[in-house]
């Protein structure tokens, strides 16, 4: 089947979302060789209807009734057989997992401060969690990147956690104490499995973190499971990457915490690092770096960096290879009294 032909198949999918026109897709890719069997078994797995109905049409396994309120061992059991889609789908799954149980905390951050209380540690301890949960999607990837910035984010943590548990119990309301300590919980797990990523080289199986769903309530079953398809289904199917597209919008928010009225033309060095003698930081121009060259500085640096950037008022950051960004470097100076952009150097918080 041509590649045009594969195109409109999935136009009519999504266009119309309709099973049978998704299975009709799946079904010709897989024979077209462009998507595995392997990635439509794990959309399946996870309980995607198309690549479920697929899966069968292929002469796979029918598979049974799944709902978040069943079995507590089946579910434990569903979730450690992702171990056989590999490391790579594992830390996918382990982002998603955390990404859950980060929401749960600032939940409880804005919780405390509605009862009056200081979540302060509790915020503080969050936006750490937080670069230990991107430093693992980085790895995803690129993992020898992601690895060096999983081992920073590594050594900012100590047994907060666990203290947490204990100080914060008495102030957060009910429904959100019990969610606070398993989210707490699930997360210093999610650290201990970065630990030995690190270590060994070896990422663990979900299951172990799901232990502590037990007895929740409200559940976080479903939204755990709902998080792992928006996850991961897309992927498998060959749709998009979330978590590709959150790295590729990582410029966007990157927000300079200490502004500096430093003289870019007074500093040493190039039109893309130079050296500042006020606080004796390098200081990287954003607008003379490739995007793929600008990612990768902002995602290997936990906690400081001095950066030169560009804004517009769309939160677009200007790179050396976007269209707007050559124009930058040929008009730099100009640049400078433009309303519709910004530009902003100084340090940004990692």
């Amino acid at each position: 089947m041509s590649d045009a032909e594969l195109r409109t198949l999935q136009e009519r999918y999504l266009s119309s979302g309709a099973v049978e026109d998704g299975v009709a897709w799946l079904h010709a890719r897989v024979r077209a060789g462009d998507l595995s069997r392997e990635r439509v078994a794990l959309a399946a797995h996870l309980r995607d209807p198309v690549s479920a109905e697929t899966l069968r049409s292929l002469g796979g396994p029918a598979l049974g009734r799944f709902t978040t309120d069943g079995d507590w061992h089946f579910l434990q059991q569903w979730a450690f057989a992702l171990e056989a889609y590999g490391d790579e789908v594992l830390l996918r799954v382990h982002v998603a997992d955390a990404g859950v149980w980060l929401d749960s905390v600032a939940e409880a951050v804005r919780a405390i401060a509605q009862e009056g209380g200081d979540p302060a540690d509790l915020r503080a301890l969050g936006r750490v969690l937080q670069q230990v949960v991107e430093a693992l999607q980085a790895t995803v990837l690129d993992p020898e990147r992601g690895r060096e910035r999983l081992g920073r984010a590594l050594a900012l943590l100590d047994d907060r956690p666990r203290v947490l548990i204990l100080r914060y119990d008495g102030w957060v309301p009910e429904p959100h104490a019990p969610r606070l300590r398993g989210a707490l919980s699930c997360l210093g797990g999610t650290c201990q499995i970065a630990r030995r990523l690190l270590s060994a080289g070896k990422v663990d199986p979900p299951g172990i973190l799901w232990g502590t769903l037990n007895g929740i309530e409200p559940s976080p079953r479903p939204a755990l499971l709902a998080r792992l398809r928006e996850e991961l289904v897309p992927w498998a199917q060959g749709l998009s990457d979330p978590i590709a597209a959150r790295q590729a919008r990582l410029l966007e928010t990157v927000n300079v915490a200490s502004p500096c009225s430093a003289a870019w033309e007074a500093m040493r060095g190039d039109a893309r690092t130079r050296f500042c003698d006020a606080c004796a930081f390098e200081v990287h121009d954003l607008s003379g770096l490739t995007a793929d060259e600008a990612l990768a500085l902002v995602r290997t640096r936990v906690g400081r960096a001095c950066l030169r950037l560009y804004r517009r008022a769309d939160g677009t950051v200007l790179t050396q290879d976007c269209a707007e960004g050559l124009r930058t470097r040929a008009r730099r100076l100009a640049l400078y009294s433009r309303l519709p952009e910004d530009r902003l150097m100084g340090m940004v918080a990692g």
